[in-house]
């Protein structure tokens, strides 16, 4: 009788042990199925904005989570009962933080919806989420053996500072860093006229840092100037086109969805004029080959801009000729270097500066040269901007050249000034 129960027992510890591995698998994946299910379309996370920002939130609460587990079940359970306890901590916490703290709103919700999140809730969601996912991973470690509390391991003051550090500090520099690069290409849409995507980004920024500033003037001004034009626009396309739209006329109303951000149904009112012989003359192509540059399809979008530098090469010479010309073969040279051709984007960026030999140009070319790391002609083109228009580009292009500096130290293209 003792030999069989002797080989009972590991039989029994095994199929508890895989047992409750299943549920906790099944636990936390259905969470995390839970979290990525409810994606909306422009939709805004509350109280982290972002996905990415929540991970690091419950990323940086794991070691705190984890030391308030082992006080918590150091003195308030015996070792037997811990497990039992780990899954009804872990599975409840988990629950109250998907249902709490996890709602994602509409693009276009209340402003006052979403100033309402703040760091102290959203540290507290982390820990919430945090603790659930020690508690049920504690679970697979505790399973079929048993401890004690003395087996906890020591915690000391300085742990629990660090820990408080970690939860608190991390997260802020990432909200913070996130916020002010997501800011910056806001701003960049703005100038493109995307407005949009402009006002999307803000928003989300808007539930992170209500009173972020970007050239002395607060997000949320801005935000109310980019809500009245985009206004406008929508009110312009809620008007359908007449059956006898001029190709003209159906290209600006492409450029109305573009601005609202509407590329699907800009393409899809675009690619049936695409074959028009004064398609690429009246900016399709370009509209395109910058829609299908924003959804990343290079292919396409080097498509698109080769037919408008092809049709604009041949054109009488003008101002509109050369900058049309040379906004489509930016477009090219850009979607090149996105494919890795590097040698054809060279090339490309090289026949820009012949069509166009500004300012701009040059520092178009010292940050493409940078990025591939041919220093010395970077260098060049970068001085080139500065010397051409030191109003626009003697900060930027000191930015440049020192971090080439700092990267390159070496370089003696960099050091011989």
């Amino acid at each position: 009788m003792n030999a069989l129960r002797n080989i009972r027992a590991p039989n029994r510890s095994l199929f508890r042990r895989w047992t409750l591995s299943f549920v906790v698998g099944a636990a936390m994946l259905g969470w995390g199925w839970s979290l990525v299910s409810s994606r909306l379309a422009g939709g805004i996370l509350l109280p982290f904005a972002w996905r990415d920002v929540a991970a690091v939130h419950i990323a940086c609460g794991l070691p705190i989570a984890w030391m308030l587990r082992q006080w918590f079940w150091r003195s308030r359970f015996a070792a037997k009962q811990s497990v039992a306890a780990d899954l009804i901590i872990g599975a409840s916490l988990l629950a109250g933080f998907r249902l709490l703290f996890w709602s994602e709103v509409d693009g276009d919700a209340p402003t006052e919806m979403l100033v309402r999140s703040n760091a102290v809730t959203r540290a507290a969601a982390s820990l919430v989420a945090a603790f659930g996912i020690v508690s049920l991973a504690s679970v697979w470690g505790a399973a079929g053996k048993r401890g004690s509390a003395s087996d906890a391991f020591p915690l000391q003051g300085s742990h629990w500072l660090c820990g408080c550090v970690v939860v608190l500090l991390v997260p802020a520099v990432y909200e913070l860093a996130r916020c002010q690069s997501e800011t910056k290409r806001a701003f960049e849409y703005v100038e493109q006229s995307r407005l949009g995507e402009a006002a999307e980004l803000l928003r989300h920024c808007l539930v992170l840092r209500p009173h972020l500033q970007h050239e002395g003037q607060e997000i949320q001004l801005s935000l109310q100037s980019l809500a009245a034009a985009i206004e406008r626009v929508r009110l312009q396309t809620k008007s359908s086109l007449p059956r006898e739209a001029s190709e003209s006329q159906q290209i600006r109303r492409a450029v109305q969805f573009a601005i609202l951000g509407q590329r699907d149904r800009a393409i899809a009112l675009l690619q049936p004029l695409s074959d028009s012989n004064s398609f690429a003359f009246n900016g399709g192509d370009e509209l395109l080959g910058t829609l299908y540059q924003d959804r990343r399809d290079w292919k396409q979008s080097i498509a698109h801009f080769h037919r408008a530098a092809d049709a604009w090469s041949v054109a009488p010479e003008s101002p509109t000729r050369q900058s049309h010309l040379a906004k489509s073969i930016q477009g090219v040279a850009f979607g090149l270097r996105k494919q890795g051709e590097v040698q054809q984007a060279a090339a490309a960026y090289r026949k820009l500066l012949q069509v166009a030999p500004t300012a701009e140009t040059h520092f178009l070319l010292a940050q493409f040269y940078e990025d591939i790391q041919e220093t010395a002609r970077a260098t060049r083109h970068a001085r080139l901007a500065i010397e051409l228009s030191p109003e626009q580009y003697a900060s930027a292009g000191q930015q440049l050249l020192a971090k080439m500096q700092a990267h390159h130290f070496g370089c003696f293209q960099l050091l011989r000034d």
